[in-house]
């Protein structure tokens, strides 16, 4: 995951007056290269590896700290009436 700091989330609010909140999201970060999707699959991969699952130097700096989140999976998601379906990660891929 890149660290973005929070310029994209500064941006983000300057884009919502004309803008819906997760178009503003989306563009904010477009103007960084990446895209909220990709953004979103990692931060699901970061919170994989919280509590005993940590690994350290690795993701959150104190994500051991953190609860272990529970995964749902599906092949699929709604997101303002479109239907998306999802990749699914490998592990080679995590790793």
């Amino acid at each position: 995951m890149i660290g973005f700091g929070y310029d994209v989330i500064k941006r983000a609010w300057e884009l919502m007056p004309t803008n819906s909140a997760m178009n503003s999201i989306s563009k904010s970060l477009q103007e960084k290269s990446t895209s909220f999707l990709y953004e979103l699959n990692n931060f699901g991969i970061w919170t994989f590896f919280t509590n005993s699952r940590a690994i350290d130097g690795k993701y959150f700096e104190e994500a051991e700290n953190y609860p272990t989140i529970k995964f749902r999976f599906s092949d699929s998601l709604l997101v303002h009436k479109k239907l998306i379906h999802l990749i699914h990660i490998r592990q080679q891929i995590i790793f």
